[in-house]
Parts: C-alpha cells; structure tokens; sequence
C-alpha cells in the first residue's frame, strides 16, 4: 500500500503528465472506449492501473495497460475496465507511470507521475426514448390497438381473396379454350360427315368391263371363225 501523500509529492517534480483523464475526477462507464494522452520525458516507461483504496490514505497495484520504450507513443486507447478490482471497495482509479520497465512499478524511489482521480461505475448508459400519447378515437374511428390486431387478418383474407380470383380466372381461361378446341372438333367431323353422305360416285363411260374366263374367250373365238368360214347360202331366184 502507498501514501496518496506521496503520490502528489512525488508528482509535483515529475518531468510527465496526463492530459486524459481530465481533472475533475470524471466518470466512465464500463465498456467505454478512452483516449488516454500523456506528455513525457522518460525514454521506457510504464502505465499501470491503481485503484485507492478506502481510508482515501493508500492505493492498491493493479495490472500494466501501457508500455514502451525509446518514448515512442504518447497515447493510447484503453477499454474502460476495472479487471480483478472490486467496485465495492473503491470506485476510485488513477493511472501512474513509472520510468522503467513494469518492474518499477511501486517502486518510490523511481521517478514517477500519476494522473488525476477518475471514477469507474458499473452502469450501462440508457437512451431515453420519448413516449407520445395517443389521441383519443371518437365513437366513428376505433382504437390504434383494433386496428393493430386486426390488420394481419385482414392481409391474409385480401391475399386469399386475390389468390383465389386469380385461381378462379384461371381455371376460367383454361375451360373456355378447352370448350372451344371440342366445338371445333365437332364441327369439322358433321362437315366431314355430311361431305361423305352426298357424295355420289359415277363411273366413267367406256369403262373396261371384267374379263371373262378363258372356256368362254375360247369358245366364242371359234365361233366366229365358224361363221367367217361357212357364208350363208343365199336363197336362189
């Protein structure tokens, strides 16, 4: 434990200082994200958190946050956490530098600079939201609440009613080229049909007769040669 007493004693011949955290023991929210800024001398140095402890009279080592060396940072950014300290038993932090490597950390007889008393609270910040009232319904508009409630019943009757006239129109379309495409076929088959019933078919004139069987062919061949070879006797005067 060390002497806050000595803390700013020691910090009045410091060749360092904190510009954040600002004086005035400010307060930040766990989770926070802060900017810490610092203007030094020292060449290696180290930053490590303190929280002070409850007689306001000590302070208690906390982890290293920041280290460096050949003075090459003069910032650095740092989530606001209190890590294995116990908000029960202080609120109260400070950040305080150490030349040297984290060894020196406590150790007094080190040049050494503190930054000014900030405080760390476990609450979350809340945004306020701001409430309108309603106006009231008359007897001819009913409540925000009716309407709420009945606006997804309505959605879904007015798609049921869209989807089935669509159905409906469609069916409607499909019947209508069905009916037509059967009247067509009708209509070409009692044409077809009324062709078929007056058509007559005349033979041609001349038209080859069938030809007889041979006995016949034969027998009339004879015939006639009979008849060329036996002239009718011609009856005398």
């Amino acid at each position: 434990m060390i002497s806050l007493f000595l803390i700013f004693t020691i910090a009045s011949f410091a060749l360092a200082r904190f510009s954040n955290p600002p004086p005035g023991q400010v307060t930040w929210n766990i989770g926070e994200i802060q900017n810490i800024s610092f203007k030094t001398d020292f060449e290696t140095f180290s930053i490590a958190l303190w929280q002070e402890g409850p007689d306001r009279n000590s302070a208690t080592l906390g982890p290293i946050v920041f280290q460096t060396v050949n003075n090459a940072a003069t910032q650095f950014t740092w989530l606001v956490q209190t890590y294995d300290f116990d908000l029960t038993v202080s609120s109260v932090f400070f950040f305080w530098m150490f030349d040297g490597d984290p060894s020196f950390q406590g150790d007094q007889s080190s040049p050494q600079i503190s930054s000014s008393f900030f405080n760390i609270s476990n609450e979350t910040t809340v945004s306020t939201t701001t409430q309108t009232t309603p106006p009231s319904t008359s007897a001819s508009q009913p409540p925000l609440s009716s309407l709420t409630d009945s606006n997804p019943n309505e959605a879904v009757r007015k798609d049921s009613n869209e989807l089935s006239a669509g159905a409906k129109a469609g069916i409607g379309i499909s019947v209508s080229i069905i009916g037509l495409a059967i009247i067509t076929c009708i209509g070409l088959y009692i044409r077809k049909s009324k062709r078929q019933s007056h058509h007559v078919v005349d033979e041609p004139v001349g038209s080859p007769q069938p030809i007889p069987q041979k006995e016949a062919w034969q027998n009339n061949m004879v015939a006639e040669m009979d008849a060329l070879q036996r002239p009718s006797h011609a009856e005398l005067p």
